[in-house]
């Protein structure tokens, strides 16, 4: 993994990954553990003062310890440390008045049009900080390539995603693109 930040937002396929949810290889569970097990001893997140992520991440996690993961832990790690400063960055994000699964942060570029709305709530927290603060941190991800296709539209917004899994992503991309 490269690391060129230590402050992310974590897109919750990286948690699934790390516990072993999705269908991908050895070596990429290892790299969203490794990755979630660095912020927790050393990083930084963010997230979205609505709770948007965190819900997200609880609806497909259980943070108590009875499913054990270290997408689990990372989930138990963030609500242990959501309020803290030093580990937790949370921002505003404004649902559209004609979609709540867009957000008035969210990049206006066409090639974004069609992004998965379930995604956008990641997308709009890196954007408001960058917004507010002129540092729009990086999204992690593990293996969704739909975001493949979408990395440079991004890129043009200011916004970079930094793939956990490059290979197994681009791979799965153009397989499904027939490209």
């Amino acid at each position: 993994m490269t690391k060129v930040s230590r402050r992310f937002v974590v897109d919750t396929g990286v948690l699934l990954t790390a516990n072993k949810r999705a269908e991908v290889s050895l070596e990429c569970v290892h790299e969203c553990g490794k990755a979630l097990n660095h912020i927790m001893v050393n990083g930084h997140i963010f997230l979205d003062t609505g709770w948007r992520i965190i819900k997200e991440y609880g609806n497909k996690l259980v943070p108590n310890g009875d499913d054990p993961g270290v997408g689990n832990e990372f989930l138990e790690w963030v609500l242990t440390n959501r309020s803290n400063p030093n580990r937790c960055t949370c921002v505003p994000i404004t649902p559209s008045a004609d979609d709540r699964y867009n957000f008035d942060e969210f990049p206006t570029h066409h090639e974004l049009r069609n992004f998965d709305p379930s995604d956008r709530k990641f997308v709009a927290v890196s954007a408001s900080h960058g917004q507010r603060h002129g540092e729009s941190p990086p999204i992690l991800h593990a293996v969704d390539s739909k975001w493949w296709g979408w990395k440079d539209a991004l890129d043009d917004c200011g916004i970079h995603v930094e793939f956990l899994c490059l290979a197994e992503t681009e791979k799965k991309y153009h397989e499904k693109m027939n490209s």
